[in-house]
């Protein structure tokens, strides 16, 4: 399989079992960035089962907390399974710091402990100005806790979340500072195994820190069975930055981070991840060990040519290949960043990415602006299963989403919403704490939903249950057995937010662009074929309801019924019930009603959509886009 497979690939029992080729992969989220708008943007941290201990946060201690030892808590910072991390404030030195507690569920655990212990130790050995410093290890009430500085820039990757592509120059000494905070680990004997965006920290003058040592392993632990958390066989990083002998699951050294920080310099210089095109996990596993290594320069073109020389040894298959030291890539990124000026330029403005830009279909045509024309940024997947959920975070995150949250109740999904809105709520039916589609109208009742694409993902549920939600952006119903990739369909041609991976917004031939219209009159409205004349479509098949099962050679690639009659609201399920007969292509139903073309509904091999919105150019390129 490789990364040129199409999009059939997204289904949900071929990820199945590719995580169960991984290794029965679970989601360990055990580790919480350390100021509040932490970055989401990368993929969780993969590892087995057997290090993962059952981890769950129904222990956590208490957010209300007001102190902890002799340090105030003034926020929490953030929460994952292994704990929670706060904002607090040291009376005695009066200073404000991170404090990271060890849920007590957790640390009933010995090998949990130990790892968190172990990191503890390892990171308190280090002084450098580019990895963060621990003040303090200690225990109050049975709680274990850490504290750290605290550091106030955000991630690089919120960097990047905000900015897009780095100027090469910053990208050039935030790897060149976290090549040199790793070096400084890796003399000290640790292995961090987890390098990142996310995990390289600002401080409020711009200086790079290198934190979340979770993964961390002890250079010696084959030799220290007590510090030797984790061993060869098992399976830990974040697919994105993982090296070619972290998927084989086999010993590794400080040459595996060389890796991941060559990945991290890739993703900033270019805002794309390494083999971005790649559509499961299995493909990913299979280009970071098979395939050349990316050239930034083919995604970014007016980057100096060194920097795909840096890329290309950090990231060798081989680890032979690579640097033999961090401290040797941050001195080709310093001798790069000490160039003259003019060679190459000293700052590049506006970089040309591979993000789309609003795509027209043909030359000279440009879709109007609206609302609904935003591209989607950020997802809430709500669903017990934390299999599941990385699933849908990462085809999510791969389709063009930059943050996607979990959760797997109702009570973490109503504080997560209640904290940020997002463009895409996906959420099971059958909930620990409650049914999915009573949590949606609640949050309707709320007037949360009213900018979101919200899916129930259930076969238990009637489109007129999904209607009773209330305003929403759009409202889509998928069946359990729904494949992955007619969802993502669907979301993407109702809105209002549009995906922004590159099998939704490349450009359209409109010559290659068929599409079948069914109207109750036979005729369609003027309205209608004024957009389609300026848009250029004219591969139209005009039919009856009547001659609708008469099929044409070509498939369409969106099949169009308009109906002129008012009709009564509840008619709208039944009539939404039509495209989801429809065979494979994509359907959309429209109505004519106070002299505006309206969209409704929207349907691909049984996954329905129902929205109320003007069909403009805009909304029917999505459809065009999502109908290939």
């Amino acid at each position: 399989m490789s990364g040129n497979d199409s999009a059939s690939d997204l289904d949900q029992t071929q990820l199945a079992d590719n995580m169960t080729l991984l290794g029965q992969m679970v989601i360990d989220d055990d580790e919480p960035n350390t100021v509040p708008d932490g970055s989401a943007s990368e993929c969780r941290t993969l590892v087995t089962e057997s290090t993962s201990d059952q981890l769950s946060s129904s222990s956590l201690p208490s957010s209300d907390l007001s102190a902890i030892g002799k340090y105030q808590i003034k926020a929490v910072l953030g929460k994952g399974g292994m704990g929670v991390v706060y904002r607090a404030f040291d009376p005695l030195i009066e200073r404000e710091v991170a404090l990271k507690v060890l849920s007590p569920e957790v640390a009933s655990s010995a090998a949990a402990l130990q790892r968190f212990l172990c990191e503890a130790r390892s990171i308190g050995r280090l002084n450098h100005p580019n990895v963060v410093s621990i003040f303090e290890i200690n225990e109050w009430k049975g709680m274990y806790y850490l504290v750290m500085e605290l550091l106030t820039g955000g991630s690089v990757s919120d960097l990047t979340d905000r900015s897009g592509p780095l100027a090469w120059r910053d990208a050039c000494r935030i790897t060149a500072q976290a090549a040199r905070g790793l070096a400084a680990a890796h003399l000290s004997g640790m292995i961090h195994r987890d390098i990142k965006p996310a995990n390289l920290m600002l401080t409020g003058t711009g200086d790079v820190k290198v934190v979340d040592f979770g993964l961390s392993k002890l250079l010696d632990s084959e030799t220290n069975s007590v510090e030797a958390v984790t061993r060869a066989g098992q399976l830990l990083g974040t697919p994105q930055y993982m090296s070619p002998e972290q998927f084989d699951g086999v010993a590794v050294d400080l040459r595996t981070d060389i890796y991941a920080l060559g990945a991290t310099f890739f993703r900033l210089l270019t805002d794309q991840f390494p083999y971005y095109e790649c559509s499961t996990i299995v493909q990913l596993m299979k280009a970071h060990v098979m395939k050349p290594v990316p050239l930034a320069t083919t995604i970014v073109a007016d980057l100096p040519a060194e920097c795909d020389r840096i890329i290309t040894r950090a990231m060798a298959k081989d680890p032979g290949d690579r640097y033999a030291t961090c401290s040797d890539m941050a001195a080709d990124l310093e001798s790069l960043l000490a160039k003259p000026a003019a060679e190459p330029p000293a700052r590049q403005e506006a970089i040309q990415t591979s993000k789309p830009a609003p795509i027209s279909l043909s030359a000279g045509f440009v879709p109007r602006q609206s609302e609904f024309d935003r591209l989607l940024t950020t997802a809430l997947v709500v669903e017990p299963s934390r299999l599941q959920a990385a699933m849908r975070q990462d085809l999510l995150m791969q389709a063009g989403a930059k943050i996607v949250t979990t959760a797997g109740t109702v009570e973490e999904a109503t504080t997560s919403l209640q904290r940020s809105p997002v463009d895409v709520i996906w959420t099971a039916m059958e909930l620990p704490d409650g049914r999915g589609i009573d949590w949606l109208r609640a949050m309707g009742a709320k007037g949360s939903l009213r900018n979101s694409a919200v899916v129930l993902n259930s076969s238990d549920c009637a489109i007129s249950d999904l209607t009773s939600v209330g305003k929403a952006g759009s409202l889509i119903l998928a069946p359990k057995t729904a494949r992955l990739e007619s969802i993502f369909r669907v979301i993407h041609s109702a809105g209002p937010a549009r995906f922004s991976g590159k099998a939704m917004t490349s450009t359209i031939d409109p010559s290659t662009a068929p599409i079948r219209l069914i109207s109750d009159t036979g005729r369609i409205p003027n309205a209608l074929a004024s957009l389609l004349k300026e848009m250029q479509l004219h591969d139209l098949e005009i039919l009856s309801p009547a001659k609708s099962t008469n099929q044409r050679a070509t498939t369409p690639v969106l099949t169009m019924l308009i109906r002129t009659a008012e009709v009564l609201p509840g008619d709208e399920a039944a009539y939404a019930a039509m495209v989801s007969v429809r065979r494979t292509e994509l359907s959309a139903s429209l109505q004519w009603a106070s002299g505006k073309l309206m969209l409704r509904s929207i349907g691909h091999s049984g996954v329905i959509a129902m929205t109320n919105r003007e069909l403009d150019a805009s909304s029917l390129q999505a459809l065009l886009q999502a109908g290939r």
